[in-house]
């Protein structure tokens, strides 16, 4: 995922770090870019959990989604904040 938009989450990167900062000053940039990575990361959400949702194995996809989100807030912390005032 990462490896698809570099850019994005680089830039991403560096603005979330300074909305830790500062979160007035950079509230609606990282809203901004947020959305846009959020939207990315949400379509591959789906690509992970789609066909174990399918299969046999359904009862896992909740499990594996809350494992994909951990690692997301691992890596952004405030990733839960984009759209919040």
């Amino acid at each position: 995922m990462l490896d698809s938009q570099p850019e994005l989450f680089s830039e991403f990167a560096q603005v979330h770090e300074a909305y830790k900062q500062n979160e007035t000053k950079y509230q609606q940039k990282f809203n901004d870019i947020g959305a846009r990575v959020l939207a990315l990361i949400q379509e591959w959400e789906k690509r992970l959990c789609l066909y174990s949702e399918k299969g046999t194995n359904a009862k896992y996809s909740a499990n594996l989604a809350e494992k994909f989100w951990a690692e997301i807030r691992a890596r952004f912390s405030h990733i839960d904040l984009i759209g919040c005032e």
